[in-house]
């Protein structure tokens, strides 16, 4: 399961109801938000990224994100009916990392998730990124580590000498 798939089901056991990717049409604008959700009047637009916690801050990436979305008011008000629209977003770090600003995400939704459901949701994102990185090492020739010899842990650069001693015994 994936985690915008998750979220639409735990959006769904709160009461939402609950779109996942519609494709919204504005001006001249074509956008596929992850998740639309409605409650009573107010609708949002719920886009999860999941970026590389590097040297951008995850705040920022949730930032651009609601800033995507915060346009589609009238597409997002004809196709459900609501008056009442607000465009958010949760990152998680591919790494794991809550980003600051999904609390407040979730409060302004009135969408309480658990912290171990929090907790949940960061283990299916770094699971999804060490499958990525495996699917990636098994189809990349050159870092498949076939053939290579098994060194001691940690061993950089030229052999220890008794490597090199041994390995002048067998040519022997």
């Amino acid at each position: 399961m994936t985690i915008v798939r998750k979220l639409a089901s735990l959006a769904e056991a709160e009461g939402f109801q609950c779109v996942i990717e519609p494709i919204l049409r504005q001006d001249d604008i074509t956008l596929k938000p992850d998740l639309i959700l409605s409650k009573n009047s107010k609708t949002w637009t719920l886009d999860v990224a999941i970026p590389w916690e590097g040297n951008e801050p995850l705040n920022k990436r949730h930032a651009e994100k609601c800033r995507k979305y915060a346009n589609l008011s009238v597409a997002v008000e004809r196709f459900t009916g609501t008056k009442e629209f607000e465009s958010e977003a949760i990152v998680i770090g591919a790494r794991g990392a809550r980003c600051e600003q999904n609390e407040k995400t979730l409060t302004k939704m009135e969408f309480p998730i658990s912290d171990k459901m929090k907790e949940l949701l960061c283990l299916m994102t770094l699971e999804g990124t060490c499958q990525i990185i495996s699917w990636f090492m098994r189809s990349t020739e050159s870092l498949a580590f076939r053939g290579c010899s098994v060194r001691p842990a940690g061993l950089m650069g030229r052999p220890m000498e008794s490597e090199r001693t041994h390995s002048r015994r067998n040519k022997s």
